[in-house]
């Protein structure tokens, strides 16, 4: 008799274990909006872009209204630790990227790679969006020719009267923005060149006389392609908003 209270007792033990480790919300999504970002301790507005978060019992994920994801990666659910929902994982913004919830999941900050804070907080989403406005583009890899010059350093000059280096003393560095401003050039080439070819369907699609069987399909299509243009302007607005905040540009 003892040997199976133990056993229903290890089974209470177990179940209740794999219940604590499940993440909240499975099966729902919500709408966030960006509503600040923390550079150097110092909070500056957000973007007021939104992101569709979908959970399941294993994590989250970027996704649209349908909860279908757009290919920003997966988080997994870290547990809860003084009120805060802790997820890590890849997202928009890179591998090792932090999501962490409130208690109730009205608030949520994003600790990004790069060690910006994105601040967001629960909202409806307005009419029309029907997508996250952050989605992962993956960047063109640029070709190098095969018999193109590499420049090597410069050289150090010296004193030939006693052979000592003439080095003056290095300048305070500002600091340097030049890997993000690429990764950021990088992806707004992608979306500039996604929205063309949107752009070159819509003409290529436009009818002078429709007739009228096919009408709403026709104007269905033509909105919808329209919708995904707006999307990437929306996008590439949001990279040359980020592009200036540090001191860049893209184009």
């Amino acid at each position: 008799m003892e040997k199976y209270l133990l056993y229903i007792l290890l089974i209470a033990a177990l179940a209740n274990a794999n219940a604590q480790n499940r993440a909240p919300n499975d099966g729902q999504a919500a709408y966030y909006k960006q509503t600040g970002v923390v550079r150097n301790g110092a909070r500056t507005a957000g973007d007021n872009t939104g992101q569709f978060i979908s959970f399941t019992f294993a994590g989250c994920y970027d996704s649209n209204n349908q909860r279908h994801e757009v290919g920003n990666g997966f988080l997994a659910y870290k547990g809860l630790q003084n009120d805060i929902h802790a997820y890590n994982g890849r997202s928009y913004w890179g591998e090792n990227t932090a999501y962490y919830f409130s208690a109730d999941f009205n608030r949520l900050n994003i600790y990004a790679p790069d060690g910006l804070i994105y601040v967001y907080e629960k909202a409806s989403a307005p009419a029309g969006v029907a997508t996250s406005a952050k989605i992962y583009v993956k960047p063109v890899e640029p070709r190098r020719e095969e018999n193109a010059v590499i420049a090597g350093p410069d050289p150090i000059y010296t004193d030939r009267s006693d052979n000592r280096q003439i080095i003056p003393p290095p300048p305070p560095s500002p600091p340097d923005h030049t890997a993000e401003l690429r990764r950021m050039q990088e992806r707004y080439t992608r979306l500039k060149q996604l929205k063309a070819r949107e752009e070159q369907r819509l003409e290529d699609t436009y009818r002078p006389v429709i007739d009228s069987g096919i009408a709403k399909g026709y104007f269905d299509n033509r909105n919808s392609i329209r919708e995904t243009i707006r999307l990437y302007e929306r996008q590439m607005s949001d990279i040359q908003r980020e592009a200036r905040n540090v001191g860049g540009s893209v184009y």
